[in-house]
């Protein structure tokens, strides 16, 4: 074990556990906003500020946790396997992480990248559009900390990282 695998390796757990605090909050806010869904435009017009900051704070944690797996978890993965991605988009590396069996389906995964894409445009005029995308953000929230879950699992079989410490966050 070299020096700079050590660092590699002590990185990558420190970016789980950042990644991890997220998803804690994550499941918090899924937890509470579950009760609102199925959302219609009616209840969207007529959600509480408190509600309304609990779907922002979702939103914010949706977005934080996916950029967190997709910039930093899969580099480390990839840093940690040996596998050069330099010069990779963002989909070949989704496709190496399914390779490797650290996710089980790059179409998932880019499927959570479009929802998550979706949800970041906000347009207040277009309820509509609105509330079929919110109605989507809770399932493909649970399949997240699912994906984040299976990170750890990869990493733990394999010996890349010791993240025994770390709660399941799946549902």
């Amino acid at each position: 074990m070299t020096n700079g695998t050590d660092a590699a390796r002590q990185l990558f757990i420190e970016n789980f556990k950042g990644a991890h605090s997220v998803g804690l909050r994550f499941k918090l806010s899924i937890e509470r906003l579950s009760p609102l869904f199925s959302l219609s435009n009616r209840d969207l017009d007529e959600l509480k500020v408190e509600q309304e900051e609990s779907l922002d704070a979702f939103l914010h944690r949706f977005n934080s946790l996916f950029s967190m797996i997709q910039d930093h978890l899969f580099r480390g993965i990839a840093l940690l396997e040996e596998e050069d991605i330099s010069g990779k988009s963002n989909r070949d590396r989704t496709l190496l992480m399914e390779k490797l069996g650290t996710i089980d389906s790059a179409n998932r995964f880019a499927g959570l990248a479009e929802l998550r894409n979706r949800l970041s445009h906000h347009y207040p005029n277009e309820r509509k559009k609105q509330v079929e995308r919110l109605n989507l953000a809770i399932p493909g929230a649970k399949s997240l900390l699912e994906i984040l879950d299976g990170i750890r699992d990869y990493a733990l079989a394999k010996n890349l990282a010791d993240l025994g410490e770390f709660e399941s966050l799946a549902f």
